[in-house]
């Protein structure tokens, strides 16, 4: 499996990965497994791409993961990243204060349940490091979404540094510093 930045060609893969693993799609037993819930349209993952913000992994010339990440404004249209981001001046990661100056969001991130536990997540998120280092990483996780907090706290040492509240929903703010990633 190869990991590297996404382009224009790569929208189609990303976006049936998107729609089989997405939560709406999913039944509660499915869900346990990991699940997506930020919807990216086609032109949104084209905005993405043109600033180098979306990562695939591919095998066997399929899509079987993806990453997103880039600058707070290319957020700003999502309202749960404006209550993620709320607490920042009250947090502090790698001895600075977190703030959207010096981090950039991670994710989503999805990976095909065929490759999931292979050692492909750990090599995609280095993929996304090298892109971003030396800013602090960020990333919100649905706290009912078990398997991607273990995944993310314990196979890449994401450090939770916050929780909120959003639309009846928990979620946890982890922070990482890329350069350890790579």
């Amino acid at each position: 499996m190869i990991t590297r930045l996404g382009s224009t060609a790569d929208i189609a893969g990303i976006l049936d990965l998107q729609e089989r693993n997405l939560y709406a799609n999913l039944s509660e037993a499915e869900r346990s497994d990991g699940f997506v819930t930020t919807i990216f349209t086609p032109e949104l993952i084209q905005e993405f791409v043109a600033v180098d913000g979306v990562f695939v992994a591919e095998h066997a010339d399929q899509i079987v993961g993806y990453a997103f990440a880039g600058p707070w404004s290319m957020y700003d249209r999502w309202p749960i990243f404006h209550a993620m981001t709320a607490n920042f001046p009250a947090l502090r990661f790698g001895g600075h204060p977190l703030n959207r100056d010096n981090s950039f969001q991670y994710g989503p991130i999805c990976l095909d349940g065929s490759v999931r536990g292979s050692g492909l997540l750990p090599q995609l998120f280095a993929t996304v490091c090298a892109a971003f280092a030396p800013l602090i990483g960020t990333t919100f996780i649905n706290r009912r979404n078990e398997r991607s907090m273990r995944a993310h706290t314990l196979k890449l040492g994401l450090t939770v540094v916050d929780h909120f509240e959003f639309n009846g929903q928990s979620y946890a703010t982890l922070a990482f510093l890329p350069e350890a990633n790579l």
